[in-house]
């Protein structure tokens, strides 16, 4: 039940409660209230803001939309598990490079098991605004931007309809075994998004400043053009970072940033040191499942 402290009208009232029929949510942009605060109480979901001004937008849970009674269960999380993977490549010559058939074997373990793969940003949401998704959520990603995961690795992700991450080193892009551009644009349009690995996979860590932003900004810049989408996620090269890369982070709005730190990714990771799975070849399936259970 919302009790307002202050009387912002009957119209405005009425709007709300009315709009609430018929959304999940509701933005609703406060109208002018002579600068006093309005509080909103006795609400257990998270909104944007506890302290709402004018032009504020609200946004509230919608508990009467139930009209889609076959809609799938939606879960607050409190930690996901995201997977590491690299290469896709029948020469699995390195615990860095799985098999196309152990590939196909681990997504349908997923699917068989009701799992679903989620993007970064439905991740950021579920972490660090407390955002429902659907039961069992995973993320998978994969480090560099290798040729083979288009050969190998998308078709399959294609075939189960899953959502699937690249962090790409963007000055390696259309050389011999990495993907091309019309192969990035090709899966960012069926449900593989691409985020910076940096320009150039430099160790952060051994950086200085100028060196870490050029980049990361460079990374960015071209994802950004080649995509006309804004990239808001990173990878650490080989997980390496320091102070100065959190600091970069924050000023490029970089939403989250990963390392190959082992664990469940979770708000107390905190925003830019985010935990991950890496998965290695193995001809036994229970090594894969252990390692995305708790």
């Amino acid at each position: 039940m919302l009790k307002f402290k202050n009387n912002i009208g009957l119209s405005a009232a009425l709007l709300i409660f009315c709009l609430l029929y018929y959304s999940p949510y509701i933005v609703y942009t406060l109208p002018s209230l002579a600068n006093e605060h309005v509080y909103i109480e006795n609400i257990s979901e998270p909104f944007l803001s506890d302290n709402l001004y004018e032009g504020e937008e609200m946004r509230i849970p919608n508990r009467k939309n139930t009209h889609n009674e076959h809609r799938e269960p939606l879960i607050n999380y409190k930690s996901i598990p995201v997977l590491m993977y690299h290469s896709i490549n029948p020469k699995s010559v390195n615990n860095l490079i799985i098999s196309p058939e152990e590939f196909n074997m681990q997504m349908k373990w997923l699917k068989d098991n009701n799992y679903n793969p989620i993007s970064l940003e439905e991740l950021y949401n579920a972490l660090f605004r407390e955002e429902t998704v659907k039961a069992n959520p995973i993320v998978l990603t994969f480090d560099d931007g290798y040729e083979d995961n288009y050969i190998y690795a998308y078709p399959i992700l294609k075939g189960y309809g899953y959502k699937a991450v690249v962090f790409l080193i963007t000055d390696a892009v259309n050389k011999d075994t990495v993907l091309k551009d019309y192969q990035i644009t090709e899966m960012y349009n069926n449900n593989i998004d691409f985020q910076s690995h940096t320009s150039n996979h430099i160790e952060l860590n051994t950086e200085n400043y100028s060196n870490q932003l050029k980049g990361i900004k460079k990374s960015q810049d071209y994802i950004d053009k080649l995509l006309n989408k804004k990239t808001e996620y990173l990878c650490y090269p080989v997980g390496k970072y320091n102070k100065d890369t959190l600091k970069i982070c924050s000023e490029l709005g970089i939403k989250m940033a990963f390392t190959t730190n082992p664990g469940f990714s979770s708000a107390a990771n905190g925003r830019y040191t985010m935990k991950r799975i890496r998965i290695s070849p193995s001809k036994d399936l229970n090594n894969f499942i252990n390692s995305i259970k708790k």
